[in-house]
């Protein structure tokens, strides 16, 4: 870190991503991971059928999972 600028823009990132591994690790392993990864399993098999991508059918299948548990 540079003590003139501050840190910097790698160090953010890096930071907000452990974040990100650290919150998904934790709601994966709770009772209701297996149903998102369900849930993002369909909407990947889904976007290789329909014509988007695989990575917008992953989020919006584990998107739908999470919408139903809320639901409940």
């Amino acid at each position: 870190m540079d003590e003139q600028t501050g840190p910097s823009v790698a160090d953010k990132v890096t930071e907000v991503l452990d974040s990100a591994v650290d919150k998904a690790t934790h709601v994966i392993a709770g009772d209701d991971g297996n149903k998102l990864i369900g849930g993002a399993a369909v909407g990947a098999v889904a976007g290789i059928l329909l014509p988007f991508s695989v990575g917008f059918g992953i989020l919006l299948g584990a998107g739908y999972a999470a919408y139903r548990q809320l639901k409940k």
